[in-house]
Parts: C-alpha cells; structure tokens; sequence
C-alpha cells in the first residue's frame, strides 16, 4: 500500500473565534466522507479462492534453510513456509531445489496461499548481464505484450539480493472439483526473481491466488523483500 502524504498546516495567532469555526468545517467534512461510499477504502472482494493464507508477517522468527544440488548451494529466511517438494531434474542442467507454501495442503492449480519455488539453469549463451537475462526472460517466456501494455511491472527489489524482480496477473480456472460458490476463476499474481549467481541462472517464482481481478494482498510483497534480502549463495559439493 503506497503511503499517503498529508501536508501540515501551521496557524498563527488564530482568534477563539476562528478557531471554532475551523473546527465546525472540518466536522462537516467527516460528516460528508463518512456518508460517501467513493472514500471508503478498497477492500479484497469476500468470495477468494479455497485457501486465504497471506504471507508470513515480517517480524516473523527467522527460520534458516540451506538448499544444494548439482555444485550449487543457497540458503534463506523460510519462516512461516512449508517446503512441499524437493529437487528435481526438469531437463539437462535445469532443476528445481525445492517448493514451499504457506497452503496447509498442496493443491496444484487451486490458488492456494502463498507459494515459491527455486530454480537453476545454465545461462543462455546471449545473456552476459542482467539487462540481457531480462531480456532473455520477456522473449522466451512470451511477456514481452504484457510488458508493453503495463500488466508486467518491474518492481525494486533489495540491493543485497543482486537481481531482477517483476510481477504480472494472470486470469485462470479453478479445477472443477474446487471450484465453489459459482466462481470458477481466480487472479494468479506472479512474481519472477531473477538473478546471476555462482555463473548459473537463479530464478525464484512466487504466486499467490486471490477472487477474480483483486489487487495484490497486503502483506505479500513485504514477504518477498524479506526472503530476496536472507539470501545467501554458496558452491556446494559437485553432484556425484
């Protein structure tokens, strides 16, 4: 939520008189946007997906997890995650060192809570930085129309983590055995972490479903900039 700015207003030598008059214009002003529903805040619609887990609190304990595979090693802030599954060989030198949510059940395509996976590559042979992996991932991954009409947003991401952070909506159905109350579709936020580290393409992939066309929850990407900041990478011991 961006923060709102309110400027001050200093009063100089203000008589009784106006001052109560200053008071009674501004119970009217409270009295008007009490009234007026267009200043209400702008809450999630109530019908969301099966599960409306958030992300984990920042101030959440710390809870260390460290990852390896095949030479590559990363540790993180796992807190308030479970890990659902582990590695896995996609093809060649492409794997996934695991998955974690905040779902109590792993449910795939349900828009369940608050889901990440970590992912290793070798480095496309044209990508030399991380403006070319950017590049790269707009290209291959058919983004780049999302790019041009403002759906894809590259976002800030923590000085620490030495990458590329962006994230988009995506409409999708819900599975017809979890599908309830008439919606049978729900928004998917996406957010791709993209990173350089040890000479392998590091990718972390967050997604969170929430009701049809709602806005990103609270919470969720201050979750993100915690987990991007606890990272830490490492050679580990080469695959046997």
């Amino acid at each position: 939520m961006d923060p709102v700015s309110h400027p001050a207003t200093t009063v100089v030598q203000v008589g009784l008189r106006r001052l109560l008059v200053a008071a009674l214009a501004a119970a009217a002003v409270l009295n008007v946007a009490a009234r007026d529903d267009s200043l209400a805040p702008v809450l999630p619609p109530p019908d969301t997906p099966p599960n409306e887990t958030s992300a984990p609190a920042s101030a959440a304990p710390p809870q260390r997890t460290t990852l390896e595979a095949n030479g590559f090693g990363v540790a993180l802030d796992s807190a308030g995650f479970r890990q659902t599954l582990g590695y896995e060989r996609f093809k060649r030198n492409y794997f996934r060192l695991a998955m974690f949510t905040t779902a109590p059940e792993y449910r795939p395509g349900s828009g369940d809570g608050f889901t990440f996976s970590l992912l290793v590559d070798d480095l496309p042979k044209e990508v030399k930085d991380l403006k070319t992996l950017f590049t790269h991932c707009m290209i291959a991954n058919k983004l780049t129309d999302r790019l041009k009409d403002g759906s894809l947003q590259p976002l800030k991401s923590p000085r620490s983590a030495k990458g590329l952070l962006y994230r988009y909506p995506q409409r999708l159905p819900l599975p017809s055995n979890l599908a309830r109350g008439g919606t049978a579709e729900f928004t998917q936020w996406h957010w791709y972490f993209e990173s350089i580290q040890n000479g392998k393409w590091f990718e972390i992939h967050f997604s969170r479903g929430v009701a049809l066309n709602a806005p990103v929850p609270e919470g969720v990407e201050a979750g993100i900039d915690r987990l991007l900041h606890s990272l830490e990478f490492f050679t580990a011991a080469p695959a046997k």
